[in-house]
Order: C-alpha cells, then sequence, then structure tokens
C-alpha cells in the first residue's frame, strides 16, 4: 500500500513539474537507483556496475522502467511463502504447542547431520537449557520453554521412536585402573 501511494505522488509531481516552469533534481533512472542502492554490496561492484552502466549508455530512458513503474508493480505484488516441509509449517502455525514438534525436527536434522559427509562430532551435545533457549528464540514464543519441559519432551519423543542427538544421556564407560586390570585389588 505505501508503494502504491508513493508511485502515485509521484506521478502527481512529474504531472506538476511538466505543467510549470521550475525542475527538480532527483535520481530518477532506475540505474542510478540501484548504484545508490550498492554502494556497499562488492558483488555489484565487481560484477554488475560497469555491464549494467554500459547498457545505460546504450538504451536512453524509453527502454528503462521509472521509478513509478517499479512502485506500481512492488505495491500490486503479493508474496506467497510455501513451506519446504509440512512440519515447518505445523511450527509456525502452532507457536506454543509446535514445541514437540520443533524438537522432533531439531532431532532428526542433527542426526541426519551426524550421519552425512560433513558430520557433527561424535560427542556433540546440547544441554536441556540450551535446547530450551533454542525453542523458545526460534520459535518466538511468549512463553519461555524450560529445560525441565525439554527434558520431558527428550523422553517422550524417546519413546516414540525420536532418540535425537542426546535423547538418551550418555554414559561414561568405567576407566581401567592404573595397574592395568578392572577391579584389581591391592
Amino acid at each position: 500500500m505505501q508503494a502504491a501511494a508513493l508511485s502515485a505522488l509521484l506521478t502527481e509531481q512529474d504531472q506538476i513539474l511538466n505543467r510549470n516552469a521550475f525542475s527538480l533534481e532527483r535520481t530518477t533512472h532506475i540505474v542510478d537507483l540501484i548504484e545508490t542502492a550498492s554502494e556497499q554490496n562488492g558483488h555489484y561492484r565487481s560484477y554488475l556496475r560497469e555491464p549494467l552502466n554500459a547498457l545505460r549508455s546504450k538504451y536512453d530512458g524509453k527502454y528503462w522502467p521509472s521509478l513509478e513503474q517499479i512502485l506500481d508493480v512492488a505495491a500490486r505484488e503479493i508474496p506467497e511463502a510455501e513451506f519446504l516441509h509440512r512440519s515447518e509449517e505445523a511450527i509456525v502455525d502452532g507457536r506454543g504447542e509446535a514445541v514437540p514438534d520443533y524438537m522432533r525436527e531439531l532431532f532428526d536434522c542433527i542426526e541426519t547431520a551426524r550421519t552425512s559427509p560433513r558430520k557433527l562430532p561424535a560427542n556433540f551435545t546440547l544441554t536441556d537449557a540450551c535446547l530450551a533457549t533454542l525453542a523458545t528464540v526460534s520459535l518466538d514464543l511468549k512463553d519461555v520453554v524450560t529445560a525441565d519441559r525439554v527434558k520431558t519432551l527428550r523422553h517422550r519423543l524417546n519413546k516414540e521412536g525420536f532418540p535425537g542427538a542426546w535423547a538418551t544421556p550418555r554414559r561414561t564407560s568405567p576407566q581401567p585402573s592404573a595397574a592395568g586390570g578392572e577391579g584389581s585389588k591391592m
């Protein structure tokens, strides 16, 4: 809506300027706008700046869209986002109720990362408190997810067949004694 209003104002400004004997200094060419917007973009400066300026030199203004036309298109465009996985959609739709789904998906992704060619370290784990913070922030929840809730979810998901990356606490194996034998007595 704001783009449409701005476009209408720019069109009205052009009409006023065309009827009267004064001018207004402003950036009107799309390449000038791109140049200004991309001042800090090294990729633009390295790869696009010269070819775009060459095109601008080759084709005069009648071949390029006006700022008003660009704003009109932006105003009419209705972005549509699609989810790649149904589980992600459930997370967004459910928010607070989605913590179990989120954990299920997170554990699945971590297990996938562990078995991928770039493997996570074998001893990689996150604490329940860390998982709680991750869920709270990622899902933008108003109510903070607690470490106890994560622990309960981990155990429930483990029973449902989602062992995740650390659903079962790791056990440390007994260390052999310095004398070389387990349980050797003196």
